[in-house]
C-alpha cells in the first residue's frame, strides 16, 4: 500500500511538472519571469478591444438611439439571455476549454457592434440576443483561464519559497495571486471604457454621423477578438493537490498516514468529514487503491448525467454553497447599479443637465477613475474588509446626493420629490420625441460650473465604489473556489446573477415606459415634474435598499462563515486546507 501511494505521488508530481514545463518553461522555481502574468495581461488586452467597442455602444444607447425604447429593449434582451445561458456556461467551458470558449463568445460582440450601423427592431434585437448567448462563454472562460494562471503562478511561488526554507500555505498564495491577477485584468477592462467614450465624444463634437463611429468601433472589436484568438496559449487545469505534491515529497505521505483508510484504500465520505471537519475537498482528495481518482473517470461520470440536470446543477451550486449565496445580493446590486450609471445617470442627469453630447466625457471620466481605483484595490494596500466598507460608503453618498440634488442640477425649479414651485419648467436639456424628430432641445441657460463639477464628482464617487465590486468580489469568490469544476461554477453564478441585475433594470424601462423618467410616452412631451413616481427616484431607493442588504450578507460571511474572512492574511486555515495545502516539510 505504501509503495502504491508513494508511486502515485511521484506520478502526480512528474505529471504536473511536465505540464508546467510544456506550457511555460520558466514557471518552475528556477524561472526568472512569470509567463502567467503575461497571459493575463494579453487576455486583458483582447478584452480591452472587444469591450472598448461594446461598452461605448452600450453607454450611448440611451442617447444616440433615436428609436423610442429600442436601446433599453436591446440591453434587456442581452442580459436576460445572458442570465439564462450562464447555466450552461460551465458545461461548454469544460468541453471546449476556456480559450476556445472565449473566442466563440467574443465573435458575437463584433456582430452586435456592426448592427448599430443601421439599428432597427428586426436587426438589433437578434444581434443583442447573440451577445447574450456568447457572453457567458466569454466571461466563464475568462474566470477559469485567470484562475488557472493564478494557480500555476502560486505553485511556482510555492516552490521558490519552499526551496528557500520558508513555510508558506498554498491557499494563501492562491488567493493572493487571484487578487493580483484580477487587479491586472480589470485595470485593462476599465481602461477600454475611458478611451472608447472619449473617442466617441470627440467624434460626436465633430460630426453627427454615428455610422462613422460604429465602423471604427467594429474594427477595434475585431482586433480584440484576434488578440484573444492568437495571443494566449491553452492552459490546462491543475488541482491544488498537484501543486502541493510538486513542491514537496512528504505532503501526501503525511495526508495518508494521518487519515483513516478503509480496507480498500479509499476515504469514505464519513471518514473525510470526521477527519477534516467538512465535505469540502472530498472529491479532490478521495483516493482509490492506486492513489487518486483519475480526471478522466470524473469527466466520464459527469457526461452520464443529463444535460438538464447539469444546468440545474449550476444553479443549485449557487443556492446551496453558503460562501456563494451570501454574495448573490452584491452580484445583483453590482449589475443593477452599473445599469443605473450607464443608462439612467447618463440619460436623466448628465444629458439633461449638460447636454447629450457631454455624456461620453462624463462616462469616460468614470472609467478612468475606475481604472485607477481598480489598480489600487489590487495592490492590497489596505485590508479587503476596509475596502468594501469604503466602497459601500461611496455608493451611499452617490445615491443620496443624486436623490437630493438632481432637480437643482437640471434647473427644473423643483424640490427633491416634486416641483413645489408650481412652474412648468423643463429640464435644461430635454428630448423632444414629437415636434422635432427626436432631437434634444435646450431650454434656459447653460449649466453653471458648479453643476459641471458636481456631475463629474458624482461619477468619481461611484467609480471608487464600483472598482471594489468589480475586482474584489470575483477575487473573493475565486479564492473560495480556486480550482476545477467548482471554479467554473462560481464564475458562471457570478456572471449570471450580475447579468440578472442588468436585465431587471433595463427591463423596468422596457415594460413600464409610461412611468419612466424624462418623457411622457403618451403625449411625446418632456415631463417638467420630478416626483417620487418617476422610475429614476424609484431606482435610487431600490438600489439603496439593495446595497444595505448586500453589506449585511457580506459582513455575515466575513465574520461568521468558516474560511469566509475577507482578509487573506487573517483567514483561518480550515482543517482540510491545513492538511492538504500546508507545504511544511516535516521529514
Amino acid at each position: 500500500m505504501l509503495r502504491s501511494l508513494v508511486g502515485s505521488e511521484m506520478c502526480i508530481r512528474d505529471r504536473y511538472q511536465r505540464r508546467v514545463r510544456g506550457h511555460h518553461p520558466s514557471t518552475m522555481a528556477g524561472g526568472t519571469s512569470d509567463p502567467h502574468r503575461k497571459n493575463v495581461l494579453v487576455m486583458g488586452a483582447g478584452f480591452f478591444g472587444v469591450f472598448m467597442a461594446f461598452n461605448t455602444a452600450q453607454s450611448l444607447q440611451s442617447t444616440l438611439n433615436t428609436i423610442p425604447n429600442l436601446g433599453n429593449a436591446c440591453l434587456a434582451t442581452l442580459y436576460a439571455t445572458f442570465t439564462v445561458v450562464c447555466l450552461a456556461g460551465p458545461l461548454v467551458v469544460d468541453k471546449w476549454g476556456p480559450r476556445i470558449s472565449m473566442i466563440a463568445g467574443a465573435l458575437a460582440y463584433v456582430l452586435m457592434v456592426l448592427s448599430n450601423l443601421k439599428p432597427s427592431w428586426g436587426l438589433s434585437i437578434p444581434a443583442y440576443f447573440l451577445v447574450g448567448l456568447g457572453a457567458p462563454l466569454l466571461w466563464t472562460g475568462q474566470a477559469v483561464y485567470l484562475s488557472r494562471c493564478a494557480n500555476y503562478s502560486a505553485g511556482r511561488e510555492l516552490q521558490a519559497q519552499t526551496d528557500a526554507g520558508e513555510t508558506p500555505v498554498l491557499m494563501e498564495l492562491v488567493k493572493s495571486k487571484m487578487e493580483e491577477y484580477n487587479g491586472y485584468f480589470f485595470s485593462f477592462f476599465q481602461a477600454n471604457g475611458a478611451l472608447g467614450l472619449l473617442m466617441a465624444s470627440c467624434i460626436q463634437l465633430e460630426t453627427d454621423n454615428v455610422q462613422f463611429l460604429f465602423i471604427i468601433l467594429s474594427a477595434i472589436c475585431a482586433c480584440g477578438v484576434a488578440i484573444i484568438s492568437f495571443g494566449i496559449p491553452n492552459v490546462d487545469n491543475v488541482s491544488l493537490e498537484e501543486l502541493a505534491e510538486a513542491s514537496t515529497e512528504s505532503t501526501s505521505r503525511r495526508l495518508f498516514r494521518d487519515a483513516d483508510l478503509d480496507g480498500t484504500g479509499k476515504l469514505t465520505r464519513a471518514e473525510w468529514v470526521a477527519k477534516f471537519g467538512s465535505e469540502e475537498g472530498f472529491d479532490a482528495a478521495d483516493a482509490n487503491k492506486d492513489g487518486y481518482i483519475q480526471e478522466q473517470e470524473f469527466v466520464k461520470a459527469n457526461d452520464e448525467v443529463g444535460f438538464c440536470a447539469q444546468l440545474l446543477g449550476t444553479l443549485r451550486f449557487g443556492l446551496t454553497q453558503p460562501k456563494l449565496y451570501l454574495y448573490i445580493p452584491i452580484m445583483l446590486y453590482n449589475g443593477m447599479s452599473l445599469t443605473f450609471m450607464f443608462s439612467d445617470y447618463g440619460r436623466y442627469l448628465v444629458a439633461e443637465a449638460l447636454g447629450h453630447k457631454k455624456v461620453g466625457f462624463v462616462m469616460s471620466f468614470f472609467y478612468a477613475c475606475n481604472l485607477v481605483a481598480t489598480i489600487l484595490a489590487g495592490k492590497a494596500l489596505i485590508r479587503r474588509s476596509l475596502l468594501i466598507t469604503l466602497a459601500s460608503i461611496c455608493h451611499i453618498i452617490f445615491f443620496v446626493g443624486v436623490l437630493l440634488l438632481r432637480p437643482w442640477m437640471l434647473d427644473s425649479g423643483g424640490s427633491v420629490f416634486a416641483n413645489s414651485s408650481g412652474n412648468n419648467e423643463y429640464s435644461r436639456y430635454a428630448l423632444d420625441n414629437g415636434k422635432n424628430g427626436g432631437d434634444w432641445q435646450h431650454y434656459g441657460n447653460d449649466a453653471p460650473s458648479s453643476v459641471w463639477v458636481l456631475t463629474f464628482l458624482f461619477a468619481l464617487i461611484f467609480a471608487l465604489g464600483d472598482a471594489v465590486w468589480e475586482s474584489q468580489i470575483p477575487a473573493v469568490l475565486g479564492g473560495y473556489f480556486p480550482t476545477g469544476k467548482e471554479n467554473s461554477l462560481q464564475a458562471a453564478n457570478y456572471k449570471m446573477w450580475q447579468s440578472l441585475g442588468f436585465a431587471l433594470m433595463f427591463g423596468i424601462d422596457t415594460f413600464f415606459p409610461d412611468v419612466a423618467s424624462g418623457e411622457d410616452h403618451k403625449t411625446n412631451e418632456p415631463k417638467p415634474y420630478h416626483n417620487i413616481n418617476d422610475l429614476f427616484f424609484v431606482k435610487v431607493l431600490l438600489l439603496l435598499g439593495g446595497l444595505v442588504v448586500s453589506i449585511v450578507c457580506i459582513w455575515y460571511a466575513h465574520t461568521s462563515m468558516p474560511g469566509g474572512n475577507l482578509n487573506t492574511e487573517e483567514n483561518d486555515v480550515a482543517p482540510e486546507t491545513e492538511k492538504l495545502h500546508s507545504v511544511v516539510d516535516q521529514k
